[in-house]
Formats: C-alpha cells, structure tokens, sequence
C-alpha cells in the first residue's frame, strides 16, 4: 500500500513533468519566439527556437520554412535548402518555399538545380509566379542570356509591377545591354526606396557608383550592404576591398575582423585576412593565414591567386606554378592566367607561357598587358623582331607606362636598332615624370596587371599583386 510520502512523490514528478511540457516542449512558442528573433534580426537565436520548435513537432512546415530563413541569413544556405525540402514534404505553402529554395540554392552556387526549380515548380499566387520568373531572369542574366533574361524579367513585372528582383534585373540589363547608365541609376533606386536594405540592390549601386567615378559614395553603399547583412559574403568581399584601393588600411582591417565574427563558418574571412594582411606590408603573415585558409578550402580561387602571387614575390616559382595553375584552371582567361604566364617565363619556360598566352590574346588581342606578356615570349625564344612588334603595339595601347616603353627600347637594340632602341626610352621618360611615379608607388591592394613591368628581373608586389574583387 502506497505511503504518504510515495504519493506525494509521484505526484510532484507529474507536476514537474506537466510544467515542463507546457513551457519548454510546446511547439506553438518556440515558434512564437523563433519569429519573434526574426524580426529583430536575432537569427542565431531564432535558429535555436525553431529547431526546439521542429524538435517537439517534426512535421511543422512553418517551423521548418522559418529555420530555412533564419539559416540563409547567417550564411548556411545548404542547411536552409534541406529544410525548405522538408517543408515541401510536409505540405507548406509552395508559393512561400519554392521561391525560398531558389535563393538557397543560390547561395550555394548550384545555379542548374536553382534555375531547374525557378522554371517547373507549381505555385498559385501572382506574387509567388513573378518572384521565381524574376529568379529566373537573374540566373539567365547571369550566364549571358540578354534577350532571354531580358523576356523574363517582363513576364514578371507583368504579373507583379513592384517585384523588386526583376527591377534589378532590368536595371542590370540597362548598365550591361543597353549602355543607359542613368536608366540603370533609376531603376536601383526605385528598388531601394522600396526595399532600402536590399544587399543585391545597394551592391549593384556601389558598381553604378564606381562606373560614375565616385568611389566615396560606392564605399557607403557596400557599407550599408554590409551593415543590413554582416555575415554576407558579397558585401564583405566587396566593401574590404574597396577600402583597400581607396588606401584605408585601418578601416579594412576593423570591418575584416568584425566579418570574421559573423561569417566563422566561411573561409571568405579568412581570405579577406591574408588579403588586408599582405595590403599591410606582412607578407609572413599573409602567407601563414592563406596557408590556414587553404586547409578549409583547398581549391578556393581567390586563395589560390593570393597563395601565388606571395608565392611568385617570394620567388618560390614552382609553388607559385601550382598555386595559379589551379587558380587558372578554376577561372579561365583570368588575372591568374597572367600571373601563371608570368611564372612560366621566370622559370625559363617560355613555350608552355606562350601556348597560355596564345587564347588571351585572341580574346583581347590588344591588351597592353597581354600584348607586353607576348613580347617577354618572343624576347626570351630571341624573336626581337616580333618583340619590337608587340611592345609596339603595347605601348600604342597605354603611351604613358614607362617600363613598356623601356623594354620596347631594349628590343630594338636586341634587334640590332641602337638609333630607335634609344628614343622610346627618352620618350618614356619625358612623357610620364608623373606615372613614372604612380607605377612605382603603386600600393599592395592595387595591383599592376601581369605584363606591366616584365624588364624587371625579381617579381615586385606591383607586378604580382592579386586582383581586388
């Protein structure tokens, strides 16, 4: 026969257990408190509520399609995609999650599946249609598709005037396509006095910004991108490096540890680290933490063509061979690709520099430093005659860079012309005093293009610095 004390005992622990069920597994307030951290922008705290709320009530679509917005906004969109594919499952709304989906599948660059979804999923809601028409657009804009985006980026506003990705688009459009720089101007802003944290649109403003010479205010547009998104990779990869080449060292370098704060599960950080640190003049430094970046993210581009332009400066040549072949590789026709041919002609392999060079130049056959890389071939195979030619050709491009007039000179007198091999070196010299100057104290973050001072016999942080994003 059960005592007193047995009784109570049990019936405390019913208590206990009721009290808990009530205020720490009912699914209703951890997704009442998970939207509440949305909308104060506390999405670490609401992916901690939401995956409570999911915990307690696995099959909740809306608690899934919440943990997937809160998941994008601190940067693990492929942990969004699973649950917005959990969402679907379950049956929640398709016009709020297939839109949802795209833009994660987005973020992390599966651009196939992203416009395989934009084009077939089935929503009902005008919105929901011209949300993934615009998406679509944007995809297709974004793989060259100008007439194609261009159509769907119209059937979208078709269905929503005020859809905010197809104003984009077609301010996009208007830079790219059409040339109408004060259309494309009129377009972003419209988007942005809709939506004045738009990422996409206050970035897009930095480069109309920068196009218009006003590198000041693009700068405080990717501030404001940054500051609506910290932990956003675009922004943070574009606004660091702006402050880069603007000489804003300090600044760079306080936005670049705040961004290694709110991106810790990025290794764009940690890019941007070695890029500020080789900026400041450590080059040690930015070879150690490229090095850590690189154990995260082996075949990650940008790190690749930093890794091997400190690599190159260094006169490590065979690492900095491998460094940009794969840099190379990963992003065709490429400032890579120049620093790579530039490589191969230091470590006496002008062959194989001038198979690399032969595509480039039929791109951009007067490119004054590929025209200039070309020239370093053809003096290093003893070709002075066809080097004459295309540092001529270099120098009729860009008549104000000393070092390319100096070496046009020296292939003449390689060719035997002492007469004409001198007076482009005195033109050079008369020409540009100023440039002269500018080239010489160019700064670490801004760098020379491959083929700008070849007559050098070292790599030098102008030649070989990477290219800003």
């Amino acid at each position: 026969m059960p005592t007193l004390r047995t009784s109570l005992t049990v019936l405390g622990f019913a208590l206990v257990a009721s009290l808990t069920g009530c205020n720490q597994d009912d699914p209703a307030k951890f997704l009442e408190s998970g939207r509440g951290y949305l909308q104060q922008k506390d999405y670490k705290a609401a992916v901690i509520e939401l995956k409570n709320a999911i915990q307690a009530a696995p099959e909740n679509g809306e608690a899934r399609y919440l943990l997937a917005s809160a998941l994008i906004e601190t940067g693990e969109a492929r942990d969004a995609e699973i649950e917005l594919r959990k969402a679907a499952d379950s049956g929640y709304s398709a016009d709020l999650v297939q839109p949802a989906l795209v833009r994660a599948l987005l973020a992390v660059g599966d651009m196939d599946k992203a416009l395989a979804t934009a084009t077939q999923a089935s929503v009902t809601q005008p919105a929901a249609q011209a949300e993934l028409k615009a998406l679509a657009g944007t995809i297709m804009l974004g793989r060259g598709q100008l007439s194609e985006s261009r159509q769907t980026f119209s059937d979208a506003l078709a269905l929503d005037a005020g859809n905010a990705e197809a104003k984009l688009g077609m301010a996009r459009l208007a830079a790219v396509a059409d040339r109408d720089l004060p259309a494309s101007t009129k377009l972003t802003d419209e988007v942005l006095s809709q939506s004045p944290e738009s990422v996409d649109a206050l970035l897009f403003k930095a480069q109309l910004l920068q196009a218009e010479g006003k590198p000041a205010e693009a700068i405080a547009a990717l501030a404001q991108a940054v500051d609506a998104r910290p932990h956003g990779i675009a922004a943070n990869m574009a606004l660091i490096p702006a402050l880069l080449r603007a000489g804003d060292v300090k600044a760079a370098r306080q936005r670049t540890d705040a961004f290694k704060k709110s991106a810790r599960n990025s290794v764009a950080p940690l890019y941007m680290d070695a890029l500020v640190l080789y900026s400041e003049g450590n080059i040690s430094g930015a070879r150690e933490a490229t090095q850590n970046a690189l154990k995260h993210a082996p075949d990650y581009p940008p790190l690749l063509l930093l890794a091997g332009t400190i690599a190159l400066q260094t006169r490590n040549l065979t690492q900095a061979e491998d460094y940009l072949s794969r840099a190379a590789k990963a992003a065709p026709n490429s400032y890579a690709q120049r620093l790579l041919v530039a490589t191969l002609l230091q470590s006496g392999k002008p062959q194989r520099a001038k198979e690399l060079l032969q595509p480039l130049l039929k791109a951009r056959p007067d490119d004054p430093g590929l025209l200039s890389l070309a020239g370093e071939v053809a003096m290093g195979e003893g070709n002075y005659e066809e080097a004459t030619k295309l540092y001529s050709k270099a120098v009729a491009a860009d008549p104000k860079n000393v070092a390319r007039g100096t070496r046009l000179g020296q292939a003449y007198i390689g060719s035997g012309d002492i007469d004409q091999g001198v007076r482009p070196r005195i033109r050079s010299r008369h020409q540009c005093r100023d440039s002269g100057r500018s080239v010489a104290r160019r700064p670490a973050h801004e760098p020379a293009r491959a083929g700008e001072s070849e007559g050098r016999h070292r790599g030098s942080a102008q030649e070989t610095t990477p290219t800003i994003p």
